[in-house]
């Protein structure tokens, strides 16, 4: 497994923001008018990147020597968890990025003020996971092994 570039968090980002922002404006022309955006969802994201945080750090200190009750199954599916998490910020950021695009069209209007008070919100929410879940693979990736010193006593021929 490849850990996550921030040129394809960037793209998924880009991508979703501008699906999002398209989906939204076809639904507030059908009358649809998105729910605003809570702090349930921010706190949501900041728990989860708290854990995934500290699941990083437990690998790292299992990679280091320092924690061995942990297995190596374990290891693995915290790196993968990470990944996905960093791919799942990266998707919330994009659709709460257009939920602030659409709510700033009429920023007059005191509920779409804080529809885009909360969207930015959680936009931030969720860069702060993808940031920590690029932390947590990094910190899950296996270091490269040191190459074996030859014998410093040459043998005779």
């Amino acid at each position: 497994m490849t850990r996550t570039t921030t040129s394809q968090i960037l793209m998924i980002a880009v991508l979703t923001a501008a699906g999002g922002w398209g989906l939204q404006r076809l639904l507030l022309r059908q009358g649809i008018h998105m729910p605003h955006a809570n702090l349930a969802t921010v706190i949501a994201l900041i728990v989860a990147a708290g854990l995934i945080t500290w699941g990083g750090l437990v690998v790292r200190a299992y990679l280091n020597g320092k924690r061995p009750k942990l297995n190596g199954l374990s290891a693995a599916r915290i790196a993968v968890l990470a990944k996905a998490s960093s791919i799942t910020g990266a998707v919330f950021f994009g659709w709460f990025a257009a939920y602030v695009l659409i709510a700033l069209e009429n920023v007059g209007i005191e509920s779409q003020a804080s529809k885009a008070l909360w969207g930015g919100i959680t936009a931030g929410a969720a860069v702060i996971l993808t940031v920590c879940a690029m932390i947590a693979e990094r910190n899950c990736q296996i270091p490269p092994e040191e190459p074996k010193k030859e014998a410093s006593n040459p043998q005779p021929a």
